[in-house]
């Protein structure tokens, strides 16, 4: 069944995210070759500077479950996304197809568990780590390690507001003073808003500042 598409036209890229049932993303993912799809539409020139109009969007690979939150390492030329119900962070650089990063991801207890439990959306902070929404940790959470041999052990950044624990840490964004944003839904959560472990009664916005203070926006 076909779930979602992730399309960064910054990047030039496109993951399908579609699951035939047998297909389990712990497999290295072959690029597709040089196949384009679909197109960009301007709507405002000023777009210009970040996007080259003759750009395309190419398929750098596919047959993942479901492909979300990417996020581009300069210094490392590489791009990395999670596959939330594999709990796999995918890596792909130029030239070569993508592979395995990390995993778990976003849930590291060993009790099954059901719902979305990978990593979600990824950011990057001022200081060069990468900040993660798990959704299976329901937290949000540093890689302590750092980027070149990556394990899978986290600094827990927030995992409750006034006590209550989040629903499930979904998207998030790092600005310009190290503050992170991010989103609290109960798409993670295996009953969703009905799931009896849910301590929150609304999903929210939030805000961790740069020194630790969490504010609902």
């Amino acid at each position: 069944m076909f779930k979602k598409a992730l399309i960064l036209p910054a990047f030039l890229v496109i993951l399908g995210s579609c699951n035939n049932g047998n297909n389990s993303s712990t497999n290295i993912k072959h690029p597709p070759g040089d196949q384009k799809i679909g197109k960009i539409e301007w709507y405002d020139t000023t777009l210009n500077a970040l996007i080259n109009p003759e750009a395309t969007i190419e398929v750098i690979g596919r047959g993942y479950n479901w492909s979300e939150g990417p996020v581009w390492i300069e210094e490392q030329q590489m791009l990395l996304f999670s596959d939330v119900p594999e709990n796999i962070i995918y890596k792909w650089q130029e030239g070569d197809s993508a592979k395995l990063f990390l995993t778990p991801s976003g849930y590291t207890d060993t009790l099954p568990r059901a719902g979305e439990n990978g990593s979600n959306g990824l950011a990057i902070d001022r200081q060069g780590n990468l900040i993660l929404c798990q959704s299976g940790n329901r937290q949000v959470a540093r890689l302590t390690n750092g980027l070149v041999q990556p394990e899978p052990i986290f600094t827990v950044m927030t995992k409750d507001y006034k006590g209550k624990k989040f629903n499930s840490p979904n998207d998030l964004v790092v600005d310009g003073n190290n503050n992170i944003y991010f989103t609290d839904p109960i798409y993670g959560l295996p009953q969703h808003e009905n799931d009896p472990s849910r301590e929150m009664d609304f999903e929210g916005v939030y805000r961790l500042s740069a020194s630790g203070q969490m504010t609902l926006l």
